[in-house]
């Protein structure tokens, strides 16, 4: 029972590490290797991958701190978006529209069969992300972004930019969930249209809680509400038509017996018309009052969350500095695109190659994950010097490991750590020419030579003009003898295709050239 514990444990362990090893930046390729990764274990432990994902997606509360600071500062964390990514890549493992076939192409029905027996043996793993880790994290996510809103403008002000960033990423993540399971009910991913529908009912409380409709402004409001109308009761006519005011409080029962008397009497009835009136004009100012200080409160909210916004792009901008290469003497040196692009090639070609071996690499970690304690302390504890026959037999060493052939796995862990050390060398390559090369590669150059022919060009307009005008003056043979000038630059596709001259053809100059070189 220890082993088995342990086991579990340390398979927690490693997902916990690949996932913070991962970049928020990190490819959908390098997400669907974990999750290949993730289904390899899966069948033998399954708790423990459960368990780890519902770490990822619902907040870690501490005795010692404010429960919704706290779930909101892990929800902005990477990793929880990719914990949510790596969900979504599960619940479409093995789908019949992950089935890629090249473009005219017809599919191949064994490969159909196959991915969809999968997608059968998985839908067990579906419906348990589903109950343990989606509603959950749902629901966390549901009590954190009310708690943000249901708090007043300047409790949100008084808030710091990391919790106001952590709640407008948080918003953000919602909708890209929303996406994710409107993606699962086309591909029924969970075979359950109820159980979509209550994720799309918590969702769609989750974007309530973010508009602002929470329970506590509500009850604000009603509370607004009631004293208003408690003061527009307090306000009374006379019969006069004069206006007064009377302490509700402060009035007693023969005052109040006489103001009734003389609302009953059929002479006031203009005066008890008044009344009504202004009791309707002020309830409708109360409405109105209400309706602009819901715009003025939302208006609040929109322009902290764009201050907060935009404090922090200022504060990224602010860590940006520039990098002084002549203060630590880095040499500058022009660098041509075809020598940038050989290493950049290179890696490109690499990476195929690395992401082929990098499951065989996973798929050999994970195999000799599974040798107990006991059996690699055994190991270490014998010399080199023993001989194979006077090996001690060790029992629970797993089948898989047996059957490992060592020179093969040890030559793919060797080959797969060469290609990223080339890789490395490619990267250091690449940016110790941007740097050399400032990034600058002749776009300047060729910017200023296209310049300076537009000024030859217009040199050569003028000179060409020159030259006609004198053949004109001298009386020579010319087509465009007689001509304005106005007319030649009007008439440029005739200029262009001009005949030889009769008394220097085409071919002697070109033949005096290839003497002169």
């Amino acid at each position: 029972m220890s082993q088995e514990k342990e086991t579990k444990e340390r398979i927690s362990d490693k997902l916990i590490q690949r996932i913070n090893n991962l970049s928020i930046a990190a490819s959908k390729e390098s997400i669907q290797t974990l999750v290949k990764w993730i289904l390899f274990h899966v069948e033998n432990h399954p708790n423990a991958i459960q368990q780890t994902l519902h770490q990822f997606v619902t907040p870690i509360q501490d005795e010692n701190k404010d429960t919704s600071s706290s779930s909101s500062k892990h929800m902005y964390s990477s990793q929880y978006r990719i914990a949510w990514n790596i969900i979504h890549e599960l619940c479409l493992a093995h789908s019949p529209s992950s089935i890629q076939t090249p473009a005219n192409t017809p599919p191949n029905p064994e490969t159909s069969q196959e991915e969809k027996e999968k997608w059968t043996a998985t839908a067990s793993l579906r419906e348990a992300l589903g109950e343990t880790v989606i509603q959950p994290g749902l629901e966390a996510m549901q009590t954190s972004l009310h708690h943000y809103f249901t708090q007043t403008a300047s409790d949100i002000a008084n808030l710091s930019l990391q919790s106001q960033a952590s709640f407008t990423a948080l918003k953000t993540m919602q909708e890209k969930i929303s996406h994710m399971v409107q993606i699962w009910q086309e591909e029924n991913s969970f075979d359950s249209p109820t159980f979509v529908k209550g994720i799309k009912r918590l969702i769609a409380k989750i974007g309530n809680e973010s508009d602002g409709t929470s329970q506590v402004s509500k009850e604000a409001v009603s509370e607004e509400t009631q004293e208003q109308e408690e003061a527009s009761v307090e306000f009374e006519t006379n019969t006069n038509g004069n206006d007064e005011d009377v302490d509700m409080q402060e009035s007693t029962p023969l005052n109040a017996e006489k103001e009734v008397q003389e609302q009953s009497e059929p002479e006031d009835k203009l005066g008890s018309t008044e009344h009504s009136t202004l009791s309707a004009s002020s309830f409708g100012t109360d409405v109105a009052m209400q309706e602009s200080d819901k715009e003025d409160t939302k208006e609040s909210k929109e322009s902290t969350t764009a201050q907060t916004a935009e404090s922090m792009k200022k504060e990224e901008e602010a860590k940006l500095a520039e990098f002084d290469f002549d203060k630590y003497d880095i040499p500058e040196a022009k660098v041509s695109i075809h020598e940038l692009s050989v290493p950049c090639k290179s890696i490109a070609t690499l990476q195929i190659t690395r992401d082929l071996r990098n499951d065989t690499s996973h798929n050999l970690s994970t195999v000799l994950a599974t040798i107990p304690d006991s059996v690699l302390d055994t190991c270490r504890s014998l010399s080199k010097d023993v001989s194979p026959e006077d090996v001690p037999l060790v029992e629970g060493i797993p089948d898989d490991v047996l059957d490992l052939d060592v020179k093969s796995s040890l030559s793919n862990v060797v080959l797969h750590k060469e290609i990223i050390q080339k890789q490395k060398q490619f990267r250091q390559k690449c940016i110790e020419l941007l740097i050399k090369s400032r990034c600058k590669f002749g776009s300047t150059d060729a910017a200023e030579l296209y310049y300076s022919l537009d000024e030859v060009e217009e040199k050569l307009k003028k000179r060409k003009a020159m030259v006609l005008d004198a053949m004109e003056l001298e009386g020579l043979d010319y087509d465009l003898t007689g001509k304005s000038s106005d007319s030649r630059g009007q008439d440029n596709s005739d200029d262009d295709q001009l005949k030889d001259f009769e008394w220097c053809k085409r071919s002697d100059v070109q033949a005096k050239k290839q003497k002169g070189e």
